[in-house]
């Protein structure tokens, strides 16, 4: 067994690891599964583009949603960030139809490449296999990374993609090939595309350039980056460019069409109110800290960065600078965006690779520095042993966040979770969305055809209800539901039926007028057919309370 090992490739042992995982995550039950209800409102917001490219709507550059949102409700031409990988599933789609299996299984092998790069970057920075073997599938333990890795957002997919651009970097670095350097920042950029966030592995490479062009004596000139320096500067200008010029296209689109379905500016510290601060900072360190990783891994990454600050003056300046620089951007980043600290944990998987940094600077320097300690026996069994207890940890977290509309009974899981993980997981649940999740059906089974425009109200999601059902149409996302005559404006415009789900009970005054016998009503969701009050008198307004 020990020969066998020892012949083993060790990319084919990340991916027996890999695989494990994936059971140990249920990801089998997962796959077959409807968006899960922590964070729908983004997931489905993903999805929905998906859907519009597999109906012949939009085009790569000219995305489009669900729910008519621009030129006067019209339409649902809304962009954010490039969406290549929603139009990669919008294609595959037209093949096979929709289905949201195949687009977490396309993500699942897509984090696989990236666990397989990251365990190429550990190798180059060691000269090793175990350790890099075991690291690689540590960071595939943030829980966070464990649930969005397939849960439809382009973050983890942005973070592999940087990993994978690493991997050739650090091929450029070993072999000094311009086309691996070409490659890096093809992957560069396509991360940065679907993720502003990555840019920030590229902007402290950048940044470590631009001082070696400066201070050229400051690396010892023993660092290949300017083996090939003009192209690397021609290759960092093309990548910028793009990454600006598809977000200046954005905006102006967004412009163009009157729709914006996420934010496109920060949200620093300084713009919020005081309550805001206090609240984002005790979620933050109470909660999302856990989702980025547990306890037990913050531990080692601190002796980690001790063990680094510890041994600088051995450590190649080029390597110092890009770790700092990382760390400078990252508490930038957390300061621009505080208001994210406050539940929204996918903001921080980019950044992990800041803490892959640490973790390759700290692996490259401890063989260097300690070479027998670094392969004992007793090195390998610590960090087995950290990443057992961090899967076991991640399985219950994943579970916790995927458990459907089961109550959270504790007694049902390891106790390795956080309190506040607790308390938070049971109020996550799909609500009055619960009867959406197998509603198309019957709503073709009452003769809803699948051209035909809805209008879900009271939903302020960007179009979560609207995916689910499969439809186009309107929802009360910003507000743009507010009384009668928004309704009636709808109908005008095409809408056929109304969706009223249970939680309108109470603050629906200007439906009353729209509401005549219902066609059809499951699971706390009733269907009212309005196509006849097209162009009629607008019904009295009637605001909500």
């Amino acid at each position: 067994m020990r020969a066998w090992l020892s012949r083993t490739d060790g990319r084919a042992l990340v991916l027996a690891g890999f695989l494990l995982l994936c059971c140990a995550y249920e990801y089998g039950r997962a796959f077959a599964h409807r968006p899960y209800p922590f964070h729908i409102w983004r997931q489905t917001t993903c999805l929905s583009i998906a859907w519009m490219y597999h109906h012949g709507e939009g085009t790569l550059f000219e995305p489009e949603l669900q729910n008519l949102i621009s030129d006067d409700h019209t339409q649902g031409k809304s962009a954010a960030e490039f969406p290549l990988l929603y139009y990669v599933v919008g294609q595959l789609w037209k093949l096979t139809g929709p289905s949201e299996m195949l687009y977490r299984v396309l993500m699942c092998l897509l984090h696989a490449g990236g666990t397989l790069a990251l365990f190429s970057i550990l190798r180059a920075a060691s000269g090793a296999r175990w350790l890099p073997l075991l690291l690689s599938l540590l960071f595939f333990t943030s829980p966070m990374v464990v649930y969005f890795g397939i849960g439809f957002l382009p973050d983890v997919p942005s973070l592999d993609l940087s990993l994978i651009a690493w991997s050739c970097f650090a091929r450029h670095q070993l072999q000094g090939r311009r086309h691996s350097l070409v490659m890096a920042f093809v992957w560069f950029t396509l991360a940065a595309l679907l993720k502003i966030t990555a840019v920030m592995s590229l902007m402290a490479l950048l940044g470590v350039f631009v001082v070696g062009l400066l201070l050229p004596t400051i690396y010892a000139g023993n660092w290949r980056i300017f083996q090939h320096k003009w192209a690397f500067a021609v290759l960092a200008a093309i990548s910028l460019a793009c990454i600006v010029g598809w977000h200046v296209h954005a905006q102006e689109y967004n412009s163009i069409h009157g729709a914006n379905y996420s934010v496109q500016s920060t949200w620093a510290i300084w713009d919020l109110e005081p309550e805001q601060v206090r609240n984002a900072w005790i979620h933050g360190k109470e909660f999302v800290v856990h989702q980025v990783f547990d306890t037990s891994v913050w531990v080692a990454l601190g002796v980690m960065a001790v063990y680094v600050l510890l041994h600088a003056p051995r450590i190649d300046p080029a390597v110092m600078l890009f770790n700092l620089l990382l760390f400078a951007g990252c508490l930038l980043y957390i300061l621009l965006w505080f208001i994210t600290l406050d539940n929204h944990d996918y903001y921080y998987i980019c950044p992990l690779v800041t803490l892959i940094s640490l973790a390759c600077t700290a692996l490259g320097t401890f063989k260097q520095q300690h070479p027998k300690a670094f392969a004992s026996r007793w090195t390998l069994v610590a960090v087995s042993v950290l990443l057992a207890y961090n899967v076991a940890y991640a399985r219950n977290n994943h579970l916790m966040r995927t458990r459907g509309e089961t109550a959270l009974d504790p007694q049902n899981y390891l106790p390795v979770f956080h309190e506040t993980e607790l308390e938070y997981w049971r109020g996550a649940r799909y609500w009055e969305r619960i009867g959406l999740l197998n509603m198309e059906p019957y709503s073709r089974s009452i003769g809803i055809a699948p051209e035909d425009s809805v209008v879900c109200v009271f939903d302020e999601s960007v179009c979560a209800s609207l995916y689910l059902i499969g439809q186009r149409g309107w929802m009360n996302f910003g507000d743009e539901l507010r009384d009668s005559t928004d309704l009636q404006h709808m109908i005008d415009h095409g809408a056929k039926y109304l969706f009223k789900m249970n939680n309108t009970e109470g603050v629906q005054h200007y439906l009353n007028p729209y509401q005549g016998k219902p066609i059809g009503e499951r699971m706390g969701v009733t269907v009212y057919d309005i196509s006849g009050y097209r162009n009629k008198p607008t019904a009295p307004v009637d605001t909500l309370p």
